[in-house]
């Protein structure tokens, strides 16, 4: 995808002088911040014209690549534009910093842990403007955007009950960090809160913000996707922003997501999510993964492999993902438009992202997640509110309402690993069905192959045999451990899923995405879990009810090794009849019950 990428070369000493005024400046004091500004200008021009290093020679944004920058200059006001914001500064939680309790203020804490699922005496503590770290890789910096070809964006929140200080934290990141001219707006979706003091609080937006707010109701409680529907047929904006109500946007957020959706008008963005405690309110780096799911229907983060970083030539480039992270993303509203949008027959919470990542997926469109994007987000395994008819059956019948609509055949797999969903009543989804007809969109099967083959792998037309791995002279089972590649002997347990390992038609001994491996062809080597390569060799065995584990290149088999110090390890051996090599799945498919 194409990129334009240039440094601004300054002189040392007008770096120093900067870096000093910046630490002792207030974030608020304008003038000063403008004089700053005119002496970096006045600066670059005693320098010369910026040095320009393009990494891609083609430019979709219009205009030259080596130009002069002066006061009035666009790209120098996004350089510029929020250095008054972020500022450093000391006070509770800044930079991102954790905040630890004591005393009296743990005792609040664990009222306010009740109500909100998470710690809202320190996000309470915590400035509403609060400073974060750029988490971003380095290299983000040297980008630049043009923001003349760039659409507009409305960014829309949806919430009911949301803590004052953690709704407000996010709006105030918005507007702090995102240029002017390319936020529409914030819209507000207060979806039927009850919160008598939340209620009396928006009426009073704070004035810092006020101006880009704009504020919707809802007459009754709608739940997540249609407040978010509502959102965004009141949204002016050109680019649709989706965010949870408890995040904090990082530095320069906002640009490579508008960049990518301008440059494909039917791709969907999301940002690499960071994990803000909900505790401490501390910032934890999040790291580049791809989205994806379980025949269950729930949703896992796949982190890229040592081998496909390798083979990035760009590591800033944006990565194909099945899923959105949850429910922050990007979309041109058009496009939102044209496939429906989030189906408005989803309920409660939850399941509104894995809805509109398959439709977009399948209807024409592609999901991305992209490196120099960082969005903080209080992660809580559950929302702290309730439903007609309780949270929890709700997001199942949204899942049951998604395998209906989206997966066709495969729905039975879904029923197969949430046997009790298989009744679950999921409403008219007629209206769906026909617009994938209307549409042309793609089956499930080709949103498989197409774009997460590896959960193809799983289906149970492609396995042999699936369930923990016995071996019977030990009483063992083998996995990976939970660094993920190498592997472990425990105790078998039903309940352990790390143990629950499949056989496919293919040969391979799979935990999701990681494939069994020996990459050492010598007697008394271990086996590891590697990413699955899908090219045999290294990662095909041999296996028959119960017996050996063969592997079929080197021809040796799996064999538990006891020592006297040592606990059970896993090996390569010659393959012999001894019980230490028989192994058993706990289940089979018929082809293989000989």
């Amino acid at each position: 995808m194409p990129r334009v990428y240039f440094t601004v070369v300054i002189s040392g000493t007008a770096w120093l002088s900067l870096a000093f005024l910046l630490f002792f400046i207030h974030h608020e004091n304008k003038q000063i911040m403008g004089n700053i500004k005119q002496a970096m200008v006045a600066d670059i021009a005693a320098v010369g014209p910026p040095v320009i290093h393009p990494h891609n020679v083609h430019d979709t944004r219009g205009g030259g690549l080596t130009r002069k920058l002066d006061g009035n200059d666009e790209d120098l006001d996004s350089v510029l534009g929020q250095l008054d914001k972020d500022i450093p500064r000391f006070g509770p939680g800044e930079g991102g910093q954790p905040l630890i309790l004591s005393g009296k203020d743990m005792e609040k804490a664990k009222k306010s842990r009740d109500q909100h699922n998470f710690n809202l005496v320190v996000s309470d503590k915590i400035s509403l403007e609060r400073t974060v770290k750029d988490t971003r890789d380095s290299r983000c910096q040297d980008i630049t955007y043009r923001f003349s070809k760039f659409p507009t964006a409305s960014v829309i929140i949806a919430f009911h009950n949301e803590a004052w200080s953690t709704l407000m934290r996010t709006v105030h990141s918005v507007v702090n960090r995102t240029p002017r001219d390319i936020l529409t707006e914030v819209v507000l979706v207060d979806d039927a809160s009850t919160d008598e003091d939340l209620k009396k609080k928006l009426l009073n937006i704070p004035k810092s913000v006020r101006g880009k707010v704009r504020l919707v109701h809802t007459t009754h409680r709608e739940g997540v996707a249609r407040a978010k529907m509502r959102g965004a047929r009141e949204a002016r904006g050109e680019v649709l922003v989706f965010l949870d109500a408890h995040c904090e946007v990082n530095t320069h957020w906002l640009e490579p997501m508008l960049d990518l959706v301008h440059q494909g008008p039917t791709t969907v963005v999301s940002p690499i999510i960071d994990k803000i405690d909900p505790e401490t309110f501390g910032f934890e780096d999040g790291s580049l993964a791809r989205v994806t799911f379980r025949w269950s229907l729930e949703t896992r983060r796949i982190p890229l492999s040592q081998i496909e970083k390798a083979e990035r030539l760009n590591p800033l480039e944006p990565v194909r993902s099945p899923l959105t992270n949850g429910g922050i993303f990007a979309v041109s509203k058009s496009f939102f438009e044209k496939i429906g949008g989030i189906d408005a027959g989803l309920d409660g919470w939850g399941a509104d992202g894995l809805d509109f990542s398959m439709k977009t997926w399948m209807c024409g469109g592609s999901v991305y997640v992209v490196p120099c994007s960082r969005v903080g987000h209080v992660t809580r395994q559950v929302p702290p509110y309730s439903f007609p008819g309780s949270i929890q059956t709700s997001y199942q019948r949204n899942l049951v309402r998604i395998a209906e609509t989206w997966m066709d055949e495969y729905k039975d797999e879904f029923y197969s690993a949430v046997p009790d969903a298989r009744d679950r009543y999921f409403g008219d989804v007629s209206e769906i069905k026909s617009l994938r007809a209307r549409l042309s969109c793609h089956s499930f099967d080709w949103y498989l192959s197409h774009v997460t083959p590896s959960l193809l792998a799983t289906a149970n037309n492609a396995r042999r045999a699936w369930g923990r791995v016995h071996n019977q002279n030990h009483d063992v089972c083998f996995m990976p451990s939970e660094e993920g590649k190498k592997l472990v002997l425990d105790i078998c347990s039903n309940y352990n899923e790390k143990q629950a390992l499949l056989l496919t038609k293919d040969f391979e001994i799979r935990f999701e995405d990681l494939c069994l491996d020996l990459s050492d062809y010598r007697v008394g080597q271990h086996v590891t879990f590697e990413a699955c390569h899908g090219m045999a060799g290294t990662q095909e065995w041999i296996h028959s009810k119960p017996g050996k584990i063969k592997h079929r290149e080197s021809g040796y088999c799996l064999d538990v090794a006891i020592g006297r110090i040592y606990k059970p390890q896993l090996m390569t051996n010659e393959c012999n009849d001894s019980g230490t090599q028989r192994w058993e799945f706990r289940h089979y498919t018929k082809r293989m019950n000989h």
